[in-house]
């Protein structure tokens, strides 16, 4: 009998996120994946037709829910889903960061996901940043409870290398099969923004300047500009259009494209794959970059980039948010630097799905 897999993810119409669920499921063609969320996003996997949407917001959904929370089970209809699968698998990178406010609520959430004789698979994620004793304690049950927990970076790994279920292996999009094609005079610029993140909204103003001269530069050089958003929901098309409009050249705006992610994965891949240079802020712009032996500038903006790039010996140019930088210098640093191979990195990452390769 073919076995079902409820699958937990981010669907917020990022990226990379959305790469995640694309590469599962590719991996187990023979398996049915479930995916609670909105229906809109059966169109994102139309090339997976081992996976099927359940709508959250059906009407059956929506009266089991309402039950539900009269029993205080606020995800009743996920869970009915889940019970009737072989295994659970939650595949999301920046899941466990203690943010502002009180951080019970959602820690009662994931603990709910996990289903009595429902093997919980947790890949690919990064622990942190936290700040109370308590959400790292609470955690560390939760992964107790799992099947299998595979991070991301050996900086979360070893904050839990005492629990015998936890591993470590590189980024699951660094086992993902990607086009390597012939660069073009293309640069591809990954952007977020800045001023809905608390630590580093201090800083909007500068990185937009600085990305606004990146694009100036490859402008002038006669490059074909992509300023790409990876996800509308956190902002990025807000970024594109600050930068847009302090670009005051109308030739030089004339040469940048606004490439804006919608879930048409292959539209992004597609363009990352003829770029010559991919500027990253986003984390999954770095690793495809990489992959498609690009040369990449990483706009380190969080922990979990800089742990990454110092794990795997990138040596190449790199930007740090809040830090001046000389674009001019910067880029021909860039230019010097050779494509970094991550092949063997790449075959690392496969562990990632060890475990579930077992009984998959």
């Amino acid at each position: 009998m073919r076995k079902k897999v409820m699958i937990y993810a981010y669907t917020k119409y990022n990226l990379g996120d959305d790469l995640l669920i694309q590469i599962l499921c590719k991996r187990y063609p023979h398996v049915q994946f479930l995916l609670y969320t909105y229906p809109e996003y059966q169109s994102v996997f139309e090339n997976c037709k081992n996976l099927k949407v359940v709508s959250n917001r059906s009407i059956v959904s929506k009266v089991t829910n309402r039950v539900g929370r009269l029993l205080k089970n606020k995800n009743a209809y996920e869970n009915t889903i889940a019970k009737r699968c072989d295994a659970c698998v939650c595949i999301t990178g920046s899941l466990f960061i203690q943010g502002e406010g009180d951080w019970r609520p959602y820690f009662t959430y994931m603990e709910s996901r996990q289903i009595q004789r429902i093997p919980y698979y947790q890949i690919g994620s990064n622990f942190g940043p936290y700040r109370d004793d308590g959400f790292f304690e609470g955690f560390k049950g939760f992964f107790a409870n799992c099947e299998d927990v595979c991070f991301r970076e050996k900086y979360s790994y070893d904050l839990f290398a005492d629990l015998k279920n936890v591993r470590v292996a590189p980024d699951v999009v660094f086992s993902g099969k990607f086009p390597v094609r012939k660069s073009e005079k293309m640069v591809s610029i990954s952007v977020i923004n800045l001023s809905n993140r608390s630590e580093l909204a201090e800083y909007q103003i500068e990185y937009r300047d600085f990305i606004v001269d990146m694009c100036s530069h490859y402008c002038k050089k006669g490059y074909q500009v992509n300023l790409m958003s990876f996800c509308k929901g956190e902002g990025d098309e807000i970024m594109i259009g600050e930068v847009l409009n302090k670009l005051e050249s109308k030739e030089g705006r004339q040469k940048i494209n606004s490439v804006l992610y919608q879930g048409d994965i292959d539209k992004i891949v597609n363009l990352l794959s003829r770029s010559e240079v991919v500027v990253a802020t986003r984390f999954h712009a770095m690793i495809l970059g990489w992959c498609m032996k690009k040369k990449v500038l990483p706009i380190i903006y969080s922990p979990k980039m800089e742990h990454v790039i110092e794990e795997i010996n990138y040596c190449g140019p790199v930007v740090h948010i809040g830090n001046k930088e000389d674009v001019e210098k910067i880029l021909e640093g860039l230019e010097q630097h050779n494509v970094f191979d991550v092949s063997e990195i790449c075959a690392k990452a496969e562990k990632q799905f060890y475990r579930l390769d077992e009984v998959l």
